[in-house]
């Protein structure tokens, strides 16, 4: 039996690679080769495949926090790219445009399994960004959004999401065998899964310090953004934007 662990981002992936990757039949696939001595394979990187003899296995993260660590990651890596700039990236400008900005991908927890089951519907760049999409017009003196353009932008990003979530519910969720909620304990339910599938390790890493993004803003001296730090009217955003997400993470857990 061989177990695969889709690592969606910000999902506590790390936590459970670097505590157990060292041993010898477990393999972090975005750092080293997988062969096939390897029963356990972690990874953004991980993909399902046709072998009757896989366990695919994800953690899953309330959507609402998930989003606010996506934004303190991004705030501290560009801290580590340019430490003596003092900017700060705001929510509102980086949620705009998280499809696009770097240093990782951003795409939900949906999208993010469907890409694994080798469905992928998820740019949504061209509709995300308000700049790259044309609807906002400065004459040098004023600035206006096209709001029939917005709406028309929006209605378009709606049935993608439904239709990523009509795929998943069809197509990939049936493939996954186990969910693990960040809320409870990690790596006791990890450890569960390992015992249930006779998956044998012989240590575990104690990991004192790990790329937690709580933890790599506060070395920064950088505070974390709660959601509660936002205003309602960007609360807002970020409840529609995580519909099908929300109603995904309350179907799993």
């Amino acid at each position: 039996m061989r177990l695969k662990f889709l690592h969606i981002p910000k999902t506590a992936g790390t936590t459970l690679i670097e505590r157990y990757w060292h041993n010898d039949n477990f393999c972090a696939a975005d750092r080293e080769p997988t062969t096939p001595g390897h029963q356990v394979v972690f990874g953004h990187t991980v993909a399902m495949d046709d072998d009757p003899n896989t366990i695919y296995v994800t953690a899953v993260r309330d959507p609402r926090e998930r989003i606010i660590s996506q934004y303190n990651f991004v705030r501290s890596q560009l801290r580590y790219m340019n430490p003596h700039n003092p900017t700060e990236l705001d929510f509102y400008t980086w949620f705009i445009n998280k499809e696009v900005i770097r240093p990782m991908r951003y795409t939900g927890m949906i999208d993010w399994l469907n890409q694994a089951n080798h469905y992928w519907n998820t740019d949504t760049s061209h509709y995300d960004t308000m700049y790259s999409n044309q609807i906002l017009h400065w004459n040098g003196e004023t600035t206006s959004i096209e709001q029939p353009r917005l709406a028309e932008l929006t209605e378009r990003r709606a049935e993608v999401y439904a239709d990523n979530y009509k795929c998943f519910k069809t197509n990939t969720h049936p493939r996954i065998h186990h969910y693990i909620d960040t809320s409870k304990d990690v790596v006791g339910e990890f450890e569960s899964l390992c015992t249930q599938y006779d998956i044998q390790f012989d240590t575990v890493r104690d990991i004192t310090r790990t790329n937690v993004t709580s933890d790599t803003l506060e070395h920064q001296q950088l505070k974390y953004t709660q959601y509660t730090d936002l205003t309602p009217d960007t609360q807002l955003m970020i409840e529609q934007e995580t519909h099908y997400e929300r109603r995904f993470y309350l179907e799993v857990t």
